[in-house]
């Protein structure tokens, strides 16, 4: 929404790993230093560490695409794995053909070190970087731990790079994990930035995405590094936030009150006597992280926009930092909000009639666990209407009327229409007149074909085949035919036009929302859908 308001090409403050965005503190430097070292020593373990929101992901991120020449790499996202899905992991990424038939863990072993005699013949390095580290049981680190015997009389075949929490130093800390801590080669912590760096970290962004260093003078900046501590996943948070309270009240420079406001804002708390309507209510499901966005900017955006502006917003006495003053429109007259009381569901009522939806019926228990026994996912979210008619799939809705909290259920979206069922009872109410009630939460759910997997560039097999076929059904490109296809960069292309075309980050990954986008716009499999009449009750 305030790109263009402070001349910037794209959003500066994104919390995705983009290596673009990397700040070189001198924290990072060290860390991105440790790891390419220990890409070209020879065997055992490299281990990087730090606080949630440091940086790790980004800095691993920027080493990958540092990488020597002739170094192969195999990235595992997901540590929450057995010990042989871990095995096939690693060399689904390397590329490594498989005979077929069961795996055993002693058949991928054999197959892996083949293939690394193979490349270490060819003059190649291969290394293994392990995100979210801390996630791995002991039995699974044990067998991380065996595959560095791979070797031959002199060099060590395999270098393995632990990336995780400060939970993971815990973890090999333990005294059953002391023959894997012994080959740990190199060790860095990576700390949060301090007060400069946190200037600097900001303005780098900034300047990235176009802008101007002006946009945060250093009083902001001192705000900043307050609120969030040096984290930077908290300073881009909070930046985006003030930015658009920013743009809100139309001024180009952010002040230190408007940082204090964005901050408290997304901490959950109510913002000031005179926006008690911009506190966030408590969403009953875990979200997230990245999924936090789009309400809660909503939320300030429209609080600054309808209220009047607090007086904390200028400590000290501070004038708006715009070179216009700001204006009252003696005719803007604040929307009114009072709304009839709806009788809203509770949770239970809402699932089970969401699950109704799609055919299905809810026992006692969590939700989501009985919906993945019949290939139904849950995907939570924060937006508005407009978001919820581009997925086109019913939702449980968060919503509030009168004193009451509870739940609905969006079954249709005609127009200008909403209809809700209300545990039973469904309503059909203007979206204008809906737009009040919502908490901006929501859960929907949503039906992969078994096909559809999470992708990445060089993946191959029948995902690959299936994600083609989903792209045609779009784009009206072609399918690819081969035996073994692979996602190549013409395929990678397609999917960042289609990602590009839907507002969603251009990745080139095929992850929960680009799959959960694209079997919408394929319709792949059928599923009921806003844009179609609800059927009778």
């Amino acid at each position: 929404m305030y790109t263009a308001f402070f001349g910037l090409n794209e959003n500066p403050f994104a919390i995705t790993p983009d290596p673009r965005y990397l700040y070189m503190s001198e924290r990072h430097r060290e860390a991105l230093a440790h790891l390419i070292y220990g890409a070209v020593e020879s065997g055992g373990f490299v281990q990087l560490t730090g606080e949630v929101g440091t940086g790790k992901t980004t800095v691993t991120r920027a080493f990958l695409e540092q990488l020597p020449e002739r170094v192969d790499a195999a990235l595992v996202l997901n540590p929450k794995l057995t010990a042989l899905e871990l095995l096939e992991t690693i060399a689904e990424e390397l590329h490594v053909t498989l005979a077929p038939g069961p795996h055993t863990p002693k058949r991928l072993i054999d197959t892996l070190n083949d293939y690394l005699l193979g490349a270490y013949a060819r003059g190649r390095r291969t290394v293994v970087v392990i995100d979210e580290a801390q996630n791995l049981s002991p039995e699974v680190l044990e067998q991380v731990r065996l595959l560095t015997n791979l070797e031959t009389d002199r060099h060590k075949l395999l270098q393995i790079f632990l990336v995780g929490q400060p939970e993971l130093r815990e973890l090999l800390a333990r005294r059953e994990m002391r023959q894997l801590a012994q080959r740990v080669t190199a060790r860095y912590h990576l700390e949060p930035l301090d007060e400069r760096e946190t200037g600097d970290y900001i303005h780098h962004r900034l300047r990235v995405a176009g802008g101007s260093d002006s946009t945060f003078p250093p009083a902001a900046v001192r705000a900043v590094y307050t609120a969030s501590t040096g984290i930077p996943r908290l300073i881009n948070v909070i930046c985006d936030r003030a930015l658009l309270g920013a743009y809100a009240a139309d001024w180009r420079q952010v002040s230190p009150g408007i940082v204090r406001v964005a901050a408290r804002e997304i901490a959950g708390e109510a913002v000031g006597s005179d926006m008690q309507t911009a506190a966030v209510r408590p969403w009953r499901i875990a979200l997230p992280a990245a999924a936090i966005g789009a309400a809660l900017a909503a939320a300030l955006l429209l609080a600054l926009r309808w209220l009047p502006l607090p007086d904390s917003l200028f400590a000290g006495g501070e004038e708006p930092p715009s070179t216009t003053q700001t204006q009252k429109d003696p005719s803007f007259t604040p929307i009114q909000r009072t709304q009839p009381e709806i009788p809203l569901a509770d949770r239970t009522q809402a699932e089970q009639v969401l699950w109704a939806t799609w055919g299905e019926s809810l026992a006692a228990g969590d939700a989501c666990l009985q919906g993945d026994e019949t290939g139904l996912r849950c995907y939570f979210g924060v937006g508005g209407m407009e978001l919820l008619r581009q997925f086109d799939r019913p939702a449980l809705l968060s919503m509030q009327s009168g004193s009451h909290s509870g739940y609905g259920v969006l079954v249709a979206l005609n127009g200008g229409d909403a209809t809700i069922d209300f545990g039973g009872e469904r309503r059909t109410l203007a979206v204008s007149d809906l737009l009040p009630l919502l908490s901006g939460e929501f859960m929907l759910l949503w039906r992969p074909p078994p096909e559809a997997r999470l992708l990445r560039p060089g993946a191959r097999g029948t995902p690959v085949a299936w994600l083609s076929r989903a792209l045609a059904q779009v784009d009206g490109g072609h399918t690819v035919e081969e035996l073994d296809p692979v996602m190549d960069g013409r395929l990678e292309a397609r999917v960042r036009a289609f990602q590009r075309a839907r507002g969603l980050d251009v990745d080139g990954l095929v992850g929960e929302q680009t799959l959960l986008y694209l079997t919408t716009a394929a319709n792949l499999p059928p599923g009921p859908r806003l844009s179609a009449p609800p059927p009778a009750q």
